[in-house]
């Protein structure tokens, strides 16, 4: 099991760049469209708690920025961090949705 979880972690640092941020999704089970869902005003808590500890990690992993925002094509919230290099990585429903992310939430609540 540890070494799916170091798999997963693996795939989906790979598309955040950031270990760290990467492990907050299991841990913040973002695990279902609805948790991203919200009106164009009021993200959902799940996203709000995302941001802040997102924002927590800030100064270690010397991100330039971190924000919300409201994708209206798909009405659905997603967390923004722009890294030390510049590049932006975008923390979304499609992310938390991938199997990369699905598989190791399925084997800690089996646990």
């Amino acid at each position: 099991m540890l070494n799916e979880y170091l798999g997963f972690l693996d795939k989906v640092n790979k598309r955040l760049r950031a270990e760290d941020i990467a492990a907050l999704l299991p841990k913040l089970d973002l695990a279902k469209r609805a948790d991203f869902e919200g009106d164009k005003n009021s993200p959902s808590k799940k996203i709000e708690k995302l941001e802040k500890e997102v924002k927590r990690l800030q100064k270690d992993l010397k991100l330039k920025s971190v924000t919300i925002r409201f994708d209206e094509e798909h009405n659905l919230w997603e967390v923004l961090f722009v890294n030390s290099q510049g590049a932006e990585h975008v923390i979304n429903c499609e992310l938390a949705l991938s199997p990369e992310c699905r598989q190791p939430k399925r084997q800690v609540q089996a646990d």
